[in-house]
């Protein structure tokens, strides 16, 4: 992952969740499930994670979404209902564990049509 300055919105952006308290527990091109706790950011044009432990502070991801293909509820480890599986059109996948996640899912899938 490169190094990317904090969330800042785009000219216009409209922000849904601003910073919510989230874990990751996967993204594209990781080996292994682990935890990494960061805030979550969802607007009306993308999806944007920032890790914020010192070890994983360069851990950042975001997702355009016209990209994202579905979202779904899921488990997250070892066995928790707090998942929610973002799966893009390119077959990518990010899994991330946050509370009162049914809003969100919602708020994700009414955007995609």
């Amino acid at each position: 992952m490169a190094k990317k300055e904090k969330f800042l919105p785009r000219e216009g952006e409209q922000i849904f969740a601003d910073g919510i308290k989230v874990d990751c527990w996967n993204q594209p091109d990781q080996l292994f499930n682990h935890q990494v706790p960061g805030k979550l950011y969802l607007t009306d044009q993308r999806v944007f994670f920032e890790a914020s432990v010192l070890v994983a502070r360069d851990t950042f991801w975001e997702v355009e979404l016209g990209e994202i293909a579905k979202v779904k509820k899921c488990l997250v480890p070892p066995c928790f209902p707090y998942g929610v599986r973002i799966v893009l059109k390119n077959g990518k996948k990010y899994l991330l564990g946050m509370y009162g996640r049914g809003k969100y899912v919602a708020w994700l899938r009414e955007r995609l049509g």
